[in-house]
């Protein structure tokens, strides 16, 4: 009977150690990078989705740790730029005569905290599943406006615009910011190594000023940016070689 109890139990941990085994495929780190397009939405752009027309390439990297609970945490590093242009539309007619444009470099440093949707054992088990994300972000701009290009037609029917300029100059422009960085997205094995993703990062923003105008603008409609990333993570092996214990 004795026996019979000692043979169960060994199976039992042996049947454990390879649960274990397998459920640490990969190592709790991944690397990953990609590229960004930054989109910028505020008072110099007449689309929804944002300044199409001015899109700049970017790019991002970070590195991720796999926590408890389908939870990971990501530092990563962004860089792009922003700009705005009224010239580049016709319609509302006022935007050729007002003529204010803004360009911008971005800068980030985030750590933000990535939930998988979808549980899994092992990350080659999912064909595709989704995450979100949420977290901090440490901006840094060095923003350039122009207005040089007002047209007396404009400022003559709306006065109002040079005493919003006025009031916009005497503002110092921001050199760094804290956002709020969300995210959704999606992600595949391609290979066993290797993951794509895309996501989207809106962030949420504290300052009408990304774009060096408000009051001469639409003081109403707060300045916004998000970002379009396309890329992969590289899954680290877990070292899970067995070694006799020392006595």
């Amino acid at each position: 009977m004795i026996s019979k109890a000692i043979k169960i139990l060994v199976v039992l941990l042996l049947t454990t150690t390879l649960t274990v085994y397998a459920q640490s495929k990969y190592s709790n780190w991944e690397i990953g990078g990609g590229i960004a397009a930054m989109l910028y939405q505020g008072d110099l752009t007449t689309h929804r989705l944002g300044s199409i027309e001015t899109v700049r390439p970017g790019f991002l990297v970070f590195v991720n740790y796999k926590l408890p609970n389908q939870l990971k945490l990501q530092l990563a590093y962004n860089q792009g730029s922003l700009s705005g242009d009224d010239s580049r539309y016709n319609n509302p007619s006022y935007r050729r005569l007002r003529n204010f444009s803004f360009a911008t470099p971005v800068k980030e440093i985030s750590a933000k905290l990535v939930y998988n949707l979808l549980k899994y054992s092992n990350d080659d088990e999912v064909a595709l599943y989704p995450f979100i994300a949420v977290g901090l972000n440490l901006g840094f701009y060095n923003i350039t406006k122009n207005y040089s290009n007002l047209s007396p037609k404009l400022t003559d029917a709306q006065p109002s615009i040079l005493a919003g300029l006025a009031q916009d100059n005497s503002k110092t422009l921001p050199k760094r910011l804290l956002t709020i960085p969300l995210v959704v997205g999606v992600r595949k094995p391609i290979t066993e190594r290797l993951d794509m993703f895309t996501e989207l990062n809106y962030r949420v923003v504290f300052t009408d000023y990304i774009d060096g105008f408000s009051k001469a603008a639409n003081a109403k409609r707060q300045d916004k940016y998000y970002s379009l990333n396309l890329g992969v993570v590289y899954k680290f092996k877990q070292n899970n070689s067995l070694k006799c214990p020392n006595y």
